[in-house]
């Protein structure tokens, strides 16, 4: 009876308790598993993003990155409006447009030996001066003035810009000036009376015909 009562005792022993190499091992996985296995303290903050590198070149498996030239865009230039010109004779008042086709052709005048003004439609003119007397001695046998011109408020706004023998249309712009504003007081077929701003003096000049005489009054 003692023999059976020690060996029951002994496998209840065995049986209720668990081996030690199992409890070891029990802990050992539990603790590898939480270096694989951890749960983020807040599910709904966690982020899962990535990134998708698609290559480009002739090998789809090269890491080539294709490199594409372009052309430099020329910048556009501002449309600039053309800048403003001289009204024509049409687009003048009536008055400044019957002076402005009235003045223009030649004329002739005696001041220090003959002057011939020839008065173009393009607001040119020219003008040859034949001196005569002791102003030949100065300014030679002839000078040819290139001139510009404008019919502006009942005035006469005309002046030099070139001419030869340049020397002597130095001279000449020294004497009697290269530039004049003169009144227009009588402008017709046959005269063109001017007054000089100051008032002191007149310079009239008679219209030349086609074959180069002064017109006569009709």
């Amino acid at each position: 009876m003692s023999d059976v009562s020690e060996s029951t005792q002994t496998g209840e022993k065995n049986t209720g308790t668990p081996p030690l190499f199992l409890i070891a091992g029990f802990i050992l996985a539990a603790t590898a598993g939480s270096a694989y296995f951890v749960m983020p303290d807040n599910p709904q903050q966690t982020t899962i993003s990535s990134t998708l590198v698609i290559p480009i070149g002739p090998n789809p498996g090269s890491p080539t990155t294709e490199t594409k030239e372009t052309t430099p865009q020329t910048p556009v230039e501002p449309a600039v409006d053309p800048p403003d010109t001289d009204p024509t004779v049409d687009q003048l008042d009536p008055e400044t447009a019957r002076l402005s086709k009235l003045i223009v052709g030649s004329w002739k005048q005696e001041f220090y030996g003959e002057r011939t003004l020839t008065v173009k439609t393009d607001g040119t003119a020219t003008m040859t001066i034949l001196p005569s007397g002791v102003f030949a001695l100065g300014f030679g046998p002839k000078i040819d003035l290139t001139m510009f011109w404008a019919v502006k408020d009942g005035h006469l706004d005309y002046g030099v810009s070139g001419g030869t023998p340049a020397d002597k249309v130095k001279l000449a712009a020294s004497t009697w000036g290269d530039h004049w504003v003169e009144k227009i007081i009588e402008l017709n077929e046959t005269k063109l009376d001017l007054l000089s701003v100051d008032g002191s003096s007149h310079s009239i000049w008679e219209r030349v015909n086609s074959e180069g005489d002064p017109a006569e009054e009709k």
